[in-house]
């Protein structure tokens, strides 16, 4: 299981860190609180990405 932090997924999405943490604080994208600082796995990420509409 591999964990990534806010910033990672933050340059994998093209979105900012804090973007990531109010996505995580609003549900939309599961995460681990690890020694104080969010961790996301990158099967959930994966998952949010392939559920993710294409227009």
């Amino acid at each position: 299981m591999k964990l990534l932090k806010t910033e990672e997924v933050g340059k994998i999405l093209s979105f900012s860190p804090k973007k990531i943490r109010k996505m995580i604080a609003d549900r939309e994208l599961p995460a681990l609180k690890i020694g104080g600082e969010f961790r996301i796995r990158q099967e959930d990420l994966q998952n949010y990405v392939e559920g993710l509409s294409v227009v």
